[in-house]
């Protein structure tokens, strides 16, 4: 995750100097190396998606009943794999009130969080079944 906030950084610099410059050649570098531009677009799409997750994940679970604190931090504990969040799922309380489909999509975004964006959406492509 470092890696891709570091490219993240990176890239947003380069951007910035393009818009300086707009005719010049500006890879994104690493160690002095230039980094191909389809991994940045992964790392883009990967980022992009994630946090598409994240806003759809707490719009559902804000419209289950929870508060915006406690949607957004369930949300972004089970994403990111770390235990309790915040507010009625803090350290204090536990998972046992969410509703059974809040459960079902606080699952899938342990899943999401634990075996990468790419890696499980493919399953669900057509392509991958073929």
């Amino acid at each position: 995750m470092i890696m891709r906030i570091m490219f993240l950084l990176k890239q947003g610099k380069a951007e910035l100097k393009r818009l300086i410059h707009p005719r010049a050649v500006i890879p994104v570098r690493v160690d002095g190396r230039p980094v191909p531009p389809a991994i940045v677009i992964n790392i883009l799409s990967f980022v992009l998606v994630y946090i598409g997750i994240f806003f759809f994940a707490s719009l559902v679970m804000s419209l289950l009943g929870f508060d915006l604190v406690s949607a957004c931090a369930s949300v972004a504990a089970t994403l990111g794999n770390v235990g309790p969040g915040l507010g009625s799922v803090g350290p204090a309380a536990n998972y046992f009130h969410v509703p059974l489909i809040g459960k079902w999509l606080l699952a899938f975004c342990m899943l999401v969080g634990r075996l990468e964006i790419h890696t499980l959406l493919i399953l669900f492509t057509r392509g991958f079944w073929r």
